[in-house]
């Protein structure tokens, strides 16, 4: 992405539904996370295996430099990598493969000079623009259909690869293979992308247009949309909105109607009072007073070892006896599964040693793909495998 660029892909979901969030997001850091970094290194390392034909794991151990920090390729991350590497060589096969592409997007947002990085552009035979995108997370998984940020990368590649058209159809891939074993795909023809791309066209201008003056309308908040906002802690109309919420809804006493509003500004509320936290908390550290609250030092570490062959070496000398000294554990299934998983037939030999609780139950909106637990005896079922463990 370009430097300068503030109507990023990667923000579409933000700044397509509110138009102020751009204005306000203005001048505030945009502050990395170990997280990004890990990110920004397996997509390095996948980019290497993609373009020399070699596989991830052939690189353990390799340091990636990012943001002046060091990260290591592991066993976690070379997995990562090596699906979305066999999963991409797999759609790509007998078709054109571009890696780590820039795609310009100016012409879609209106800002001058802006442009995204696709992880890989695959151009088939029969006449179909796919746009592949690598996601190292392994919390909530990321879903394909009508995917934002993809569908502008791919408006984006239709114009700078129409050379190899006219294409008939686009399709969008998301890899997660910390969370999805086999990626998520959907896929819309090229009249639907670009009806699209006209609606992002008047939103993007009018994103811009905030920078100048936001209007009465332009603040829209919505748990999507604030999630990654950077300006949550001062927004005015976000902060409004949970205010509202805490004077209209008392959950002891409310009808199912308001309840299910209330239960719909859950995650709001709380992602408002930890972008809340986090800014009294920054402006702490910067030296900025925050009216009755001061820093203090937390929990402390746990204990540890200064050197520990010098710890070694001196407890010996205190005639304890091995199992004394050291701690033995059998690993885990996960760490048995890295290390016995390449060789299939020893792998299955222990499958039937390993045993998983079912998860327990939780609200989750409607649009949640997985099945409702519709019945009370199906809660009853799960307490009662609880009770007994």
């Amino acid at each position: 992405m370009s430097e300068h660029a503030m109507l990023s892909p990667s923000g579409a979901h933000r700044w397509l539904r509110c138009a102020g969030s751009v204005a306000l997001e203005r001048g505030t850091p945009n502050e990395s996370s170990e997280y990004a970094r890990w990110g920004t290194a397996a997509h390095e390392l996948s980019a290497l295996c993609l373009n020399t034909n070699t596989n991830a794991h052939g690189y353990l151990g390799r340091v990636i430099e990012v943001e002046g920090e060091s990260i290591h390729v592991d066993p976690e991350m070379a997995d990562c990598v090596q699906s979305y590497v066999q999963w991409i060589r797999t759609y790509a096969n007998g078709h054109q493969l571009l890696v780590e592409q820039r795609i310009p997007i100016g012409h879609i947002t209106g800002e001058e000079g802006a442009a995204g990085t696709a992880d890989a552009v695959i151009i088939t035979t029969d006449a179909e623009l796919q746009v592949h995108d690598l996601k190292g997370g392994r919390g909530v998984a990321v879903s394909a259909d009508t995917n934002e940020q993809l569908m502008i990368y791919a408006l984006g590649a239709i114009a700078e690869y129409d050379l190899f058209g006219p294409f008939k159809r686009v399709r969008v891939v998301i890899h997660q293979p910390r969370v999805n074993s086999a990626p998520d795909e959907w896929d819309c023809s090229v009249e639907q992308l670009l009806e699209f791309g006209a609606k992002v066209k008047l939103r993007a201008n009018r994103a811009l247009g905030t920078l100048k003056v936001i209007g009465p309308n332009d603040l829209v908040p919505g748990e999507k949309q604030c999630k990654w906002c950077r300006a949550k802690a001062s927004c005015p109309k976000l902060a409004a909105d949970v205010l509202d919420t805490f004077e209209r809804i008392h959950p002891e006493s409310a009808d199912p109607i308001s309840l299910a509003h209330a239960m719909s500004k859950v995650g709001l509320v709380e992602d408002w009072c930890k972008a809340i936290r986090a800014k009294v908390e920054a402006d702490l550290f910067a030296g900025v007073p925050v009216a009755g609250w001061k820093l203090v030092e937390g929990k402390r570490g746990i204990r540890q070892w200064r050197d520990e062959t010098a710890a070694e070496e001196l407890l010996r000398t205190m005639r304890l006896k091995v199992d004394e000294m050291y701690n033995k554990k059998l690993i885990s299934p996960t760490q048995a599964e890295k290390l016995l998983k390449p060789t299939p037939r020893r792998w299955a030999k222990v499958i039937d040693q390993i045993t998983q609780n079912d998860g327990k139950p939780s609200v989750a909106p409607e649009s949640d793909k997985r099945p409702a637990l519709s019945r009370a005896d199906d809660f009853a079922d799960v307490s009662e495998q609880e009770a007994l463990v």
